[in-house]
């Protein structure tokens, strides 16, 4: 698994180890302090997805350790895993757990998702570009403020504005890289998380729904609800986009029924709270494309999930004390 250290990362660790699967699990970061690393079999600190050295030592650590599937922890490194999935299953003989590039592209855009949305005659957000006048003043007549302002890129709270008027709108504007405006979904208690799983035949197999409420752009508190008309959308959702696996929606529940507003094609910073209550993503991800197997889980056990922050201490370095028990790796992916 990589991306040890980050919430996404940390999640599907503890779907890993509530999974029924005896799994030895290997996981990497780019920084040697990762919280991960202290709750996984073997670890590793490697380069960033973006420098020329990530793939290569990537592939090096699968053929040392005969690693069987690679569970993707943190966004930055999915489009590059994605792009380069054919080739380096081949040569690491590993598994990627990652959809294809055009999904991500989609999944990852919510300019993209909000088309995607409208071209499968699926509810969406009104939307607009800042840069298409006529498109911005038609979304202010039609759904006027308060509205939403948001990098088309990104994901949590950040860079997530409510804007009430033009002036602020304008401010905001300037703020935000690569923005997209849209419509204020209310009411603001009625926000849902709901997720599917596609296997390799690209059928939907079982659905769960979890009503919300955020704090720093995640979910701190969520109810498991049998709600069906959500259950739909999101598989029907899923059922368009096509992912491989893993597929979560985040909606509200407004006067015109559900209204999705971003998917993720992937694992996601809920993916442990899905398999306490008995819809393990990760699970059914290792038992699907890795052991062949077919797929069909139960029906989800209703509860409440409280997230809370939790720290782990470690003594100082000695000066004296050998390494740190982490394997590191060149560049060139050779193990020094």
């Amino acid at each position: 698994m990589t991306g040890a250290g980050g919430p996404l990362g940390q999640s599907i660790l503890k779907a890993v180890r509530s999974a029924s699967l005896p799994c030895h699990l290997i996981t990497t970061d780019r920084h040697p302090l990762s919280v991960g690393f202290f709750w996984s079999d073997r670890h590793y600190v490697i380069a960033s997805a973006e420098e020329p050295g990530y793939l290569p030592q990537l592939k090096s650590i699968c053929r040392l350790e005969g690693v069987h599937a690679i569970l993707i922890g943190s966004e930055g490194e999915m489009q590059v895993l994605s792009e380069a999935r054919e080739t380096f299953e081949r040569e690491a003989k590993t598994r990627l757990i990652v959809s294809a590039p055009d999904v991500i592209r989609v999944a990852n855009d919510k300019w993209k998702t909000v088309r995607f949305l409208a071209a499968h005659n699926l509810p969406y957000p009104r939307s607009a570009l800042p840069e298409m006048r006529e498109q911005l003043e038609s979304l202010i007549a039609d759904a006027g403020f308060p509205l939403i302002v948001k990098p088309r890129n990104g994901s949590g709270s950040k860079g997530v504005y409510r804007v009430e008027g033009r002036q602020e709108l304008k401010r905001v504007l300037a703020l935000v890289e690569r923005p997209v405006v849209q419509e204020y979904l209310q009411p603001d208690n009625r926000e849902y998380t709901a997720a599917t799983f596609v296997d390799a035949e690209g059928r939907t197999q079982g659905a769960i729904v979890m009503r919300r409420e955020l704090a720093a752009g995640l979910t701190y508190r969520a109810w498991v609800e049998e709600n069906p008309p959500l259950a739909c959308i999101t598989r029907r959702i899923a059922e368009a986009l096509k992912p491989l696996g893993p597929c979560n929606v985040q909606l509200r529940l407004t006067e015109r029924g559900p209204v999705p507003f971003e998917i993720n094609a992937r694992f996601s910073s809920t993916t442990s709270m899905r398999a306490h209550f008995g819809y393990n993503e990760v699970e059914m991800a290792l038992r699907c494309f890795v052991l062949g197997e077919d797929v069909r889980p139960q029906a989800p056990r209703p509860g409440i999930a409280l997230r809370y922050w939790e720290e782990m201490y470690l003594p100082p370095p000695q000066p004296s004390s050998p390494a740190p028990p982490v394997a590191r790796l060149e560049t060139t992916g050779e193990m020094e």
